[in-house]
């Protein structure tokens, strides 16, 4: 009367685990999402950067600033907001993480952090804001002296 049909347990085991992976799938899609923002949003900080600082560096070119020196210094820059920016997101997904644990009662697992995954986040963030920087570095080193100091 209500087109019931039995199943099996390896059949609701099977939708069960495609349930799973659908959602896994999702989540992993949502953190390329985050990557992209985070990258153009580094790109943006990094670029609005340089375009403020035009006579600064036109003024440290002048002093003996080479090209290549400008493109290490923002690919610095960039490096190290990486690392203060994975840093606090590695130590805010760690507390989160013990959080959640405390507050669903920990069902008698007890917490372990992911170390192996901070470190990843860790490396990975610093790595993807130098990549993210090439391209305003490339502007940085490109900085025409005489035009730069030119400007009121």
């Amino acid at each position: 009367a209500y087109a019931l049909e039995p199943a099996s347990l390896d059949q609701a085991a099977g939708a069960i685990g495609a349930s799973i992976d659908r959602r896994a799938l999702l989540f992993a899609a949502l953190a390329a999402v985050a990557l992209l923002v985070a990258t153009l949003g580094i790109v943006n900080t990094l670029a609005m950067n340089v375009l403020e600082r035009v006579r600064e560096l036109a003024v440290l070119r002048a002093t003996g600033l080479t090209r290549r020196q400008a493109w290490r210094l923002v690919l610095l820059e960039a490096a190290i907001l990486g690392l203060v920016g994975a840093l606090l997101g590695a130590l805010a997904g760690l507390a989160t993480g013990a959080m959640l644990i405390q507050l669903t009662g920990g069902s008698g697992v007890p917490y372990q952090a992911p170390w192996a995954a901070a470190a990843a986040a860790l490396g990975g963030g610093i790595v993807l804001a130098v990549v993210a920087a090439l391209y305003p570095a490339r502007l940085a080193s490109r900085v025409e002296i005489v035009g730069a100091l030119g400007r009121d």
